[in-house]
C-alpha cells in the first residue's frame, strides 16, 4: 500500500515508519536495560509523553541538510556527505539485537528452520551482525559525489572504530591514530 502512492499510500507510509520506530526504541531499550522484558519495555512506553506529530505538509528546502541512516539514504547521492560517529561501539555495533523479542531467533527459524536457528551461536550472530553493519557503513560512504567527511574520536575513554581505515587507514608504521592517509578526491 505504501508504494501505490496518494492518501491511502502516504498513510500507510506513516505507519511504516512508525512501526519502525517502535522497533528501533525496543532495540535501544534492550541496550540500556538488557535483561528486561515485554512487560518492562511497555510500561516504559505508556510512561512517555511524546509531542504530536504535525499532519501538515512539509516543503522541502533547496538548500537543507538532511539527517538518515543509510539505510534512508540508498539509491540517493549528495556532492558532501559527513558519516559521524565512527567509534567501536558505535559503528560498528556489534551487540546482539532482537533479544527483547526474540525477534532475531524467530526469523532465523522462518528463513533456516526451527533446528538450523536453535544451533545458531551468539559468534554467528555477531559475525552476521559485523557484516551488516559493514553494509550500512558501505552505504553510508557510497552516497557522496565530491567530499566525504568521517568523524571520529580518540581518547582515553573512546577508540575510533576500525571502520575509518577503509576512508583513512594509518600511515605505515604509525601508531598513531591521529596519522592517517587521506584518499584524494
Amino acid at each position: 500500500m505504501a508504494l501505490d502512492g496518494g492518501a491511502a499510500g502516504a498513510r500507510a507510509d506513516r505507519d511504516l515508519d512508525a512501526m519502525m520506530a517502535l522497533f528501533h526504541t525496543a532495540e535501544r531499550y534492550v541496550d540500556q536495560l538488557p535483561g528486561s522484558g515485554p512487560e518492562q519495555f511497555l510500561e516504559y512506553l505508556l510512561s512517555q509523553e511524546l509531542p504530536m506529530d504535525t499532519l501538515a505538509a512539509r516543503a522541502q528546502l533547496e538548500e537543507a541538510v538532511e539527517l538518515m541512516t543509510p539505510a534512508s539514504a540508498a539509491g540517493r547521492e549528495w556532492a558532501v556527505v559527513i558519516v559521524a560517529g565512527l567509534q567501536e561501539g558505535v559503528w560498528p555495533n556489534t551487540r546482539l539485537r532482537g533479544e527483547l523479542l526474540g525477534s532475531t531467533l524467530f526469523a532465523d527459524a522462518v528463513e533456516d528452520g526451527v533446528e538450523h536457528a536453535l544451533q545458531r551461536g551468539p559468534l554467528s550472530r555477531l559475525r552476521d551482525i559485523r557484516y551488516d553493519e559493514l553494509r550500512s557503513f558501505s552505504t553510508a560512504v557510497s552516497r557522496a559525489r565530491e567530499v566525504l567527511i568521517c568523524t571520529a574520536v580518540s581518547s582515553e575513554d573512546e577508540q575510533q572504530s576500525a571502520f575509518l581505515d577503509y576512508v583513512a587507514p594509518l600511515e605505515p608504521g604509525s601508531t598513531n591514530v591521529s596519522t592517517r592517509r587521506l584518499a584524494g578526491p
